[in-house]
């Protein structure tokens, strides 16, 4: 227990004590502040880092999926899942198949100084991020051709197959046509749904769609596939049919992409031929469970 001043110089002696005390108290207080500021700088630093990591993860996944799904090599699919990551900040970067070899997983790092982190040693720190995109067929799709074949077709990619013939009947009364909306049909509707695919609106599977009207051998609609000649389109395919003439529908039960090569609608057999491909289509909805016709949507797994 201290004595009581009972004088001027007790007193001076009593402050100059406590003034000492409140210094070192100051700069244990000040410490401890700068060590949560610190803790909170860098620990806000690797929050974005972090997140810059998940971007390039997930940017090298899908592109890497989609040079796989085109056919690429595993030297291609390195080299967009270096140039996407590093683009990102990354430093380094490994990938690999997913299981089902229906896509890639990407890991993603970056190495990165500390702000105050060197004061307890940790001079620089690391993040990653991880990321799967898989390939599968497409559920949905929009702007197609109104034109439809069997499920069943032979898919022998390609190779140039006669996708239409007029012999073939699809249904009772129908050629394979198909109309959007189901009203009054005819020449002048189907040639502006062959020019416009955009009006065929988003269609899925499951979905019916009406017949179009019958061989349709028009110079106008001639003209209208001659714009699609070299050039790939995406129609739907149909399991069933229902009804026949003007009631005749089609329930689609996939899609498939083809590059028109020609057509004849006045010799016999009447034809429309074509070479199906592989594509795929950002946007619109795929599901596992939806059958393989070659053409794909990409998602994000993980």
């Amino acid at each position: 227990m201290r004595p009581v001043c009972k004088s001027i110089r007790c007193y001076r002696w009593r402050c100059a004590d406590e003034t000492g005390q409140s210094a070192v108290l100051f700069v244990l207080a000040l410490t401890i502040l700068l060590g949560f500021a610190a803790l909170a700088l860098d620990g806000s630093n690797a929050y974005l880092q972090q997140q810059r990591m998940q971007i390039a993860a997930d940017a090298a996944a899908l592109a890497g999926a989609r040079v796989a799904a085109l056919g690429g090599d595993d030297i291609a699919i390195t080299a967009v899942v270096r140039s996407l990551s590093g683009r990102n900040g990354a430093t380094t970067v490994i990938w690999g198949y997913t299981p089902s070899r229906r896509g890639i997983f990407v890991i993603a790092a970056r190495d990165f100084p500390t702000f105050f982190g060197q004061i307890l040693a940790r001079p620089t720190t690391t993040v990653r991020a991880e990321s799967a995109a898989v390939v599968r067929p497409l559920s949905s799709a929009s702007a197609l051709l109104p034109m439809t074949i069997s499920c069943d077709q032979n898919f022998t990619y390609g190779q140039v197959v006669t996708i239409w013939d007029k012999d073939a009947k699809i249904g009772a009364g129908g050629f394979g046509w198909l109309d959007w909306n189901g009203g009054a049909r005819g020449n002048p509707e189907l040639i502006d749904a062959i020019l416009n695919p955009a009006e065929s609106g988003s269609r899925r599977i499951g979905d019916w769609v009406h017949s179009g009207p019958g061989v349709q051998n028009s110079s106008g609609v001639k003209n209208a596939l001659t714009t699609w000649i070299g050039k790939p389109i995406t129609i739907p395919l149909y399991d069933q049919a229902s009804g026949s003439g003007a009631n005749l529908q089609y329930r689609i039960c996939g899609f498939a992409q083809f590059t028109l090569v020609d057509f004849d609608f006045q010799g016999n057999p009447k034809y429309v031929r074509g070479s199906f491909i592989r594509t795929l289509r950002p946007g619109d909805a795929s599901d596992p469970s939806a059958p393989d016709r070659g053409v794909y949507g990409i998602v994000l797994a993980r």
